[in-house]
């Protein structure tokens, strides 16, 4: 009887914590699911999806959201944005053509400047992008326009913890 009562609380306690962890979601494409066209290239806008996330750690002071896919084998940044504020936990369809003031937007791979790139692949081969959230310990401390490689040196030991969003995009 000990060990059955041991087990329940013990698939109760999973379940809280999986109930309480930190996602990442988007009203646009469920986790592995196919992003549709509205959200690529193909229409022209670049308009970014919705995305929302939630149960960050209770000590987080900021978020950096990060959009990348991989090209024969060489990662590639579509979307970086940092310092965006603890208190803000989602961005509404077409966020990057309005962001917010105290986000800060870094370079992507294709302009090498602040802006969003939708999925766009090279050739019409099936593609998988992700899109990744993390809730951070600390507001960096660091200019604006800066590379996906400067912003993920500075937070370094400062991530609470990360939430993914992953799909795939096809011409």
């Amino acid at each position: 009887m000990r060990i059955v009562i041991a087990i329940i609380l013990g698939l109760m306690f999973v379940n809280v914590s999986l109930a309480n962890s930190f996602t990442l979601t988007s009203t646009a494409v469920a986790d592995n699911g196919k992003m549709p066209h509205k959200y690529s290239c193909d229409m022209g806008k670049s308009q970014s999806p919705e995305l929302s996330w939630k149960n960050a750690p209770t000590d987080t002071q900021s978020f950096v959201l990060i959009l990348d896919t991989t090209y024969w084998s060489t990662k590639v940044y579509l979307w970086v944005l940092y310092n965006i504020p603890a208190n803000l936990t989602e961005l509404p369809e077409g966020a990057n053509s309005q962001l917010p003031a105290e986000i800060t937007e870094g370079e992507n791979f294709y302009e090498g400047e602040p802006s969003y790139h939708p999925p766009c692949p090279p050739d019409d081969h099936l593609r998988h992008y992700v899109f990744t959230v993390y809730a951070l310990d600390t507001i960096l401390d660091l200019a604006p326009e800066l590379n996906v490689d400067k912003v993920m040196h500075r937070m370094q030991g400062h991530i609470l913890q990360k939430a993914q969003l992953h799909f795939t995009f096809q011409h």
